[in-house]
């Protein structure tokens, strides 16, 4: 079986790269909250992402990991790199610490500055168009422009970059700030800022703080567990269509973990139900009216485990992704 299965969506491919790369979902409840902002795992509890993201304090916010599953945050966890309130706003750069986020892959920080002119690609969880929702994981390649500074202080390290002329399109949205800025060796070299428009693109250059100067900062010295084995469905369907995916887990499995999202809108929401090997009926079940479901099984019995995903009525198509892995 092939692990993954992946088409386009939009003008950004739909992506099974960056497992490090999350959602920070917000809202008044666990059960209600959507995508809103992105982050990088770049250690074993530690991410990287936008300060600006978590502005409002009244709500709730969380992890959405698709090696990971949803993750509380604990606001007293959510560290800018600067103290000075004015600073913070302008700079941007903020961390945040989340217990039981360290199994899975972890970005490595570029350790020196990535030079005008490179390629790299960016990844984040934002709208794929002007009218689109969040909560979709896309990546869309990037060049860097030579003459790049930051206004307020040119002791901060900035990355400027434009989309590829005639290539992958794509632009930043709303949902992508916190989101990475990788080399070509997928090493994460910076960090999606503020934008001083809402909508996708806006009026000014799009931006990255860049992270070598702040890697000592950043840095987690665990180790991540990769898992054993994992697969991925991800693309469109229609209204009623139902998709499965299947995975054999090994004998001494630890845990079993299946993620399901879609985009975050009203209307959008998926079933999710699991079959145990050699079952012919689901013996768990999601139903929740929510565009993510998450299923965690500890010491899973070895065999093909299989999940089934059933979208609510609908008219048009809808992105979603699917994982399943284990370790």
């Amino acid at each position: 079986m092939q692990p993954f299965d992946i088409t386009m969506s939009g003008d950004a491919e739909i992506s099974e790269n960056y497992t490090s790369v999350v959602s920070i979902l917000s809202g008044p409840s666990r059960a209600a909250a959507v995508s809103t902002c992105s982050a990088v795992q770049v250690g074993c509890t530690v991410y990287a992402t936008a300060y600006h993201c978590f502005k409002d304090r009244q709500k709730k916010y969380f992890v959405l990991s698709h090696l990971g599953g949803v993750l509380d945050i604990d606001m007293s966890t959510v560290e800018p790199y600067l103290d000075d309130p004015k600073e913070q706003k302008d700079h941007d750069l903020a961390r945040l610490r989340v217990v039981g986020g360290g199994k899975g892959h972890y970005a490595e920080i570029r350790s020196v500055k990535l030079p005008g002119d490179s390629a790299a690609e960016i990844s984040g969880f934002g709208m794929s168009d002007e009218d689109g929702p969040t909560g979709i994981k896309r990546e869309v390649g990037v060049k860097t422009t030579e003459a790049c500074a930051d206004k307020k202080n040119k002791d901060w390290p900035l990355l400027c970059w434009t989309y590829y002329a005639g290539g992958s399109g794509g632009s930043i949205c709303p949902g992508d700030s916190g989101g990475g800025l990788f080399d070509t060796s997928a090493r994460l070299a910076g960090v999606h800022l503020r934008r001083t428009a809402d909508e996708c693109g806006g009026a000014d250059e799009p931006k990255s703080r860049e992270l070598y100067k702040y890697a000592s900062w950043l840095y987690d010295s665990c180790k991540p567990v990769a898992p054993r084995k994992a697969a991925k469905l991800a693309g469109k369907d229609r209204s009623d269509e139902t998709k499965k995916l299947a995975m054999e887990v090994g004998d001494g499995a630890e845990l079993l973990r299946v993620v399901m999202n879609t985009v975050d809108e009203a209307g959008v929401n998926y079933d999710l139900e699991i079959y145990e090997p050699g079952e012919k009926d689901p013996k768990h079940k999601r139903q929740e009216a929510n565009s993510w479901e998450v299923f965690e099984f500890e010491k899973p019995r070895p065999g093909v485990w299989r999940a089934k995903a059933t979208r609510a009525p609908s008219d048009a198509k809808r992105d979603f992704q699917l994982v399943m892995s284990y370790w």
